[in-house]
């Protein structure tokens, strides 16, 4: 059961986060930048024609905007009790609270809005869901 409802607040958490503000200026709502708006930009890099000093950074928003599959896998996972695979997904969720922390920790922090550290946090919610021990019913691995 813990498991179960634990899953669910990182998962609602989550889509929550793709509707509130996560950065302080954005196109479409010229105050906020709600958090769709912010996976786009983060894989602006791939359609935009960049300066080649900044490849680093575009890889890095890339693979930030990248890690949202890991979360949106998970309750294909769950539904196909494939206990194997939805402990890989949360081990990945939690590596990718490290690679999305790059924004806390590299751009000044008063730019970040609630939808940031909802969506942020939800990685962490739904990988230690998905590492909890499974219900009796479930395959477990050894």
């Amino acid at each position: 059961m813990r498991r179960n409802l634990t899953l669910t607040i990182g998962l609602l958490w989550f889509a929550i986060a793709w509707f509130v503000p996560v950065h302080k200026y954005g196109k479409t709502l010229p105050a906020v930048l709600p958090g769709w708006e912010a996976f786009l930009v983060a894989l602006s890099p791939l359609w935009e024609k960049g300066d080649p000093d900044d490849l680093y950074e575009a890889v890095l928003s890339v693979a930030s905007a990248g890690t949202n599959l890991f979360t949106l896998t998970v309750p294909f996972a769950w539904y196909r009790r494939s206990e194997h695979f939805i402990r890989l997904m949360g081990w990945a969720c939690i590596a990718s609270i490290g690679l999305n922390a790059q924004r806390f920790l590299s751009g000044p922090r008063s730019d970040l809005r609630v939808g940031y550290l909802l969506w942020w946090l939800s990685f962490g919610i739904v990988g230690v869901a998905c590492l909890l021990p499974p219900r009796s019913g479930m395959p477990r691995l050894t």
